[in-house]
């Protein structure tokens, strides 16, 4: 009977350090992280004391130029920016002409260089005062 348990026992613990095993392989070969947005310069919702010279969004990965843009907008919808816009990596920029005071909108859209190419778009604001 001691000798039946022991097996037992040895028989559940293989069982065991197989499937954690097989968990670790599994995490080990998740998928990375999807592209995200990281941060804006000027902020959401940021009051400037002067106008910015340029518009500049950051990414989690290394965008596609072509595919990505920055537009900014007046508080009568008159878009107020060309649309080239500069792509270092994740880091993408449009440079903005001087702005009186005022609120702007910036609308932007983003494909990242990873496989799944998926689109990303917000918008936010910034006011100068």
């Amino acid at each position: 009977m001691q000798r039946a348990l022991v097996l037992l026992c040895l028989m559940l613990l293989s069982a065991g350090v197989a499937y954690a095993h097989t968990f670790v392989i599994i995490n080990n070969n998740a998928a990375p992280a999807a592209e995200r947005f990281v941060s804006s310069m000027p902020a959401a919702n940021q009051a400037l004391d002067q106008s910015p010279s340029a518009v500049t969004l950051t990414f989690s990965q290394p965008i596609r130029p072509g595919k990505s843009g920055i537009k900014v907008y007046d508080l009568y919808g008159t878009q107020i920016n060309d649309d080239a816009v500069s792509i270092n990596g994740a880091v993408m920029s449009a440079s903005l002409p001087p702005l009186p005071p005022g609120r702007y909108a910036v609308k932007w859209k983003a494909r990242c260089l990873c496989d799944d190419g998926n689109d990303l778009s917000d918008e936010f604001h910034f006011t100068i005062r």
